[in-house]
């Protein structure tokens, strides 16, 4: 159920040395073809995006979300939603122990 909880997980970087390697041998399960219409930016960014969706999902559902405002906000912050424009925006403060925070 919890692949993520398990303890005899071992997985490159955090139990184990070899991540940051040039190469480094993995089990197949593991290996993941990128397309040729992705790029390595794109696809390394792929995982920690599913996980931080994944968290805000199961947060919507926990606060009884509609499911209408969940696909609603994904198409939003996707530009699937016409008519959206975005701004950038530049924050900068100061957190515990003063710690500068720039976002």
């Amino acid at each position: 159920g919890n692949p993520h909880m398990c303890p005899h997980r071992r997985s490159p970087g955090t139990f184990t040395d070899g991540a940051y390697a040039e190469y480094i041998k993995l089990p197949w399960r593991l290996i993941h073809k990128i397309p040729d219409n992705v790029s390595f930016d794109d696809a390394a960014v792929a995982e920690p995006s599913a996980v931080v969706a994944q968290g805000l999902l199961e947060r919507a559902r926990e606060a009884n979300v509609p499911m209408d405002n969940i696909e609603r906000a994904i198409k939003r912050g996707t530009g699937e939603l016409e008519g959206v424009q975005y701004e950038e925006v530049f924050y900068e403060g100061y957190g515990p122990c003063g710690v500068a925070i720039l976002v």
